[in-house]
C-alpha cells in the first residue's frame, strides 16, 4: 500500500528548521499520484495549527481511502490530521493528545484580546471535528481538551478518537516539542510493565528492530520482561530472543 509520514513536528521550527509543512504534504500527496488508498503513519507532537488545519483540509479532499495508524504519537495539530483518515488504529503503547490551542502574542490590550478570540475560535473549530469524528458531544470533547493530558491507545479507541488497536508496538513517541509534564508522563507509562511487555515479544520474536533508550530503569524493565517470557516458555531460546537479549544489554 502507498504510504505517507508525518514523523516531525508540524511547521518548520526556526531555531532546527525541522518539520512537516503543508506544502511539502501536499507535495508528497501529489507525488502518490491517484491511488485508491493510501496509509498515512504518524508519530509527531504537533505544532502550527494552521499548517495542521491545512493538511487536514488535503486529506479530506482526497479521493483515496485513508488509513492512519498512529505509531507513536499523535498530538496536538497531529492528532487533528488524524481525523481527516477513514479509518484510524492506534499501536497499543501510543499515545494522543487533544488540547486548548495556544500561541504567544504581544501588543496591546485590544491586540491581547484580538488574539483570544482568535484562539477561542480555532478552539472551536477543533473541537467540532474531535466531536464529528469520536461520536462525543462538543462538551466532553472541550472538557477533554482542557484536561490537556495524554490519552493511553486503549481510550482513545474506547473514547473514539482511533477505531481499533494496530498490531505490532509501534514505535518510541516523537517528544520534540512536547511540554515537560508529557514527556514525563510518557517516560512514566513505558516504565509500565504492560507497555514493556509488549516491546519485549515484539523483540524476542523478531517482529520488531528498535532503537532502545538509554534509560537504565527502562532497559531493566524490559530486560525483566523478556526474561518473564522466556520463563513461561521453559527457558528455550525460540527465534529472534538471542538479538532482543543482545539489545538488551546495549
Amino acid at each position: 500500500m502507498n504510504e505517507l509520514c508525518i514523523f516531525d513536528p508540524i511547521g518548520v521550527d526556526p531555531e532546527t528548521g525541522q518539520g512537516m509543512t503543508a506544502k511539502q504534504f501536499d507535495a508528497s500527496l501529489k507525488a502518490l499520484g491517484d491511488p485508491s488508498a493510501f496509509l498515512l503513519r504518524i508519530n509527531s507532537p504537533g505544532g502550527d495549527v494552521f499548517e495542521a488545519m491545512a493538511i487536514y483540509s488535503m486529506l479530506k479532499a482526497s479521493r483515496a481511502r485513508i488509513t492512519a495508524r498512529i505509531e507513536g504519537i499523535a498530538a496536538s495539530a497531529a492528532s487533528l490530521i488524524a481525523m481527516a483518515a477513514d479509518t484510524i488504529e492506534i499501536s497499543p503503547n501510543a499515545f494522543m493528545l487533544i488540547h486548548q490551542p495556544w500561541t504567544q502574542a504581544s501588543g496591546s490590550a485590544d491586540d491581547l484580546a484580538t488574539a483570544a478570540g482568535d484562539l477561542q475560535r480555532m478552539s472551536d473549530s477543533y473541537a467540532k471535528i474531535y466531536a464529528a469524528r469520536s461520536g462525543q458531544s462538543a462538551a466532553a470533547v472541550k472538557a477533554l481538551m482542557d484536561e490537556d493530558r495524554l490519552m493511553s491507545a486503549d481510550e482513545a479507541v474506547k473514547l473514539g478518537y482511533a477505531d481499533f488497536l494496530a498490531s505490532g508496538a509501534g514505535d518510541a513517541p516523537n517528544m520534540s516539542g512536547l511540554p515537560r509534564k508529557h514527556r514525563a508522563a510518557i517516560k512514566a507509562a513505558r516504565r509500565d510493565r504492560s507497555h514493556s511487555w509488549d516491546l519485549a515479544v515484539a523483540l524476542a520474536t523478531g517482529k520488531r528492530t528498535i532503537n532502545l533508550q538509554r534509560d537504565r530503569a527502562v532497559n531493566a524493565s524490559w530486560e525483566k520482561a523478556i526474561d518473564s517470557i522466556k520463563a513461561e516458555r521453559g527457558g528455550a531460546a525460540g527465534s529472534g530472543w538471542d538479538a532482543a537479549i543482545a539489545k538488551m544489554k546495549r
